[in-house]
């Protein structure tokens, strides 16, 4: 049904293409048509296609047919076998269909065609793909440093660590939750920001503080979701700590004073 009504408006508004095109007395072989999409790094294929806003998209299609019609997120007439390309900035879902038909010289077969169910296939043919649209976004990061520096830092004896940290990151597309591992710092629902003045009083050895956030895509629509190849993020310091070593003992010179010494 869905097509007849298609082909109906097609009739309706494009009456005077049809006619020239179908100059044939009788039908020719079955109406076909085959559309496919694909980037320069994906293969052509027939969809659903995902990519990130920007990104070019090639359509390409082969058809058995005298006249197609674009519909959808193209529109116009297009011949039975062609290709073309497309930029597509706009985050969202894209549509490319196509309607062939074939239609012959006298109308009057055709209109009985549509209006009863015979054969209705041979002067008709849809297809499409759908394309997605991904907002581009900056990959996010995380930063720790330990006593303002990446490390790795020494330490001796008893002393205070001040961790600072911070996860840089697009609020209107990711949801975030951090935490933070490492001696006397065991946090949970850590703020993407901030710092905190830790106790440090270990043996000699090396330590390790890690700094890490997952990050959620939020999702604009269905299927339309920032991209993001790693969801979890994480940054580490190094700590080696040391015994103090003990101050250096001062010798007093030897001194000899009229036969004397000291």
């Amino acid at each position: 049904m869905f097509k007849k009504i298609i082909l109906l408006l097609i009739l309706a508004s494009f009456f005077p293409i049809i006619f020239v095109l179908g100059q044939t007395e009788n039908l020719v072989s079955p109406v076909s048509i085959d559309i496919k999409v694909g980037t320069l790094t994906q293969n052509l294929s027939d969809g659903p296609l995902y990519v990130t806003s920007g990104s070019r998209i090639y359509l390409k299609w082969q058809g058995q047919a005298e006249f197609c019609y674009a519909l959808g997120s193209w529109r116009g007439v297009r011949n039975p076998n062609g290709q073309t390309s497309y930029t597509l900035w706009r985050q969202g879902k894209y549509t490319y269909a196509l309607v062939c038909a074939s239609l012959p010289k006298n109308l009057e077969p055709l209109l009985g065609q549509i209006s009863g169910n015979s054969n209705f296939e041979n002067f008709i043919a849809f297809d499409y793909v759908e394309v997605y649209v991904r907002p581009r976004v900056s990959t996010p990061r995380v930063d720790l440093k330990i006593n303002y520096s990446d490390g790795p830092i020494t330490v001796y004896s008893s002393t205070t660590l001040n961790l600072s940290w911070r996860a840089t990151y697009d609020p209107r597309m990711f949801e975030v939750s951090c935490r933070g591992e490492g001696p006397n710092w065991n946090r949970t629902n850590l703020s993407p920001q901030g710092s905190e003045r830790v106790p440090f009083n270990l043996p000699q050895g090396e330590y390790t503080y890690t700094f890490t956030c997952d990050f959620n895509p939020k999702c604009l629509a269905p299927q339309i979701c920032p991209e993001m190849p790693v969801r979890s993020l994480s940054d580490s310091v190094r700590v080696i700590s040391k015994i103090q070593p003990p101050p250096p003992t001062t010798q007093l010179p030897h001194l000899e004073v009229f036969g004397m010494e000291f």
